[in-house]
């Protein structure tokens, strides 16, 4: 397998691992604010634990992508992908209000799409970073 398709195979695995982390975060945090207010008590834990839904976002955080994340240093080396997961905060910003939907004020908002925009632009600038180095690999002159 030429130098370049591993290369660029260890970028996708780290960027996948980034979604998947975030979007176990994302299934959390939705599974905590499903619970009522006052119901958060000394039970609180247990009551969550036990629900799949918990345990499907915790999968996907802990086991899925930390999975991801091992095959991408193997296939990549240590320093590309936690710079490459950050691409997982975009889905992160840009889905949370889908599935959590809260209520933000006017000034929220528009700090939500500034971080939003400026999220995307660090995970664009490192994709492209990435790409360039694949093809710097493709083209050995």
């Amino acid at each position: 397998m030429a130098v370049a398709s591993i290369y660029l195979i260890g970028v996708l695995l780290s960027i996948g691992s980034g979604i998947l982390n975030f979007y176990g975060n994302l299934i959390q945090k939705k599974v905590v604010n499903d619970v009522p207010p006052e119901n958060r008590d000394e039970k609180f834990f247990r009551t969550i634990v036990k629900r799949p839904l918990w345990i499907w976002g915790l999968l996907c955080q802990l086991a899925f992508g930390s999975i991801l994340f091992l095959f991408a240093v193997n296939f990549i080396g240590p320093t590309l992908p936690p710079g490459l997961m950050a691409t997982g905060m975009i889905v992160l910003a840009i889905f949370n209000r889908f599935v959590v939907t809260p209520r933000l004020a006017t000034g929220k908002k528009a700090l939500a799409v500034l971080r939003a925009t400026s999220l995307l632009e660090v995970g664009l600038g490192t994709i492209v970073v990435a790409l360039v180095s694949v093809f710097a690999l493709l083209d050995p002159a």
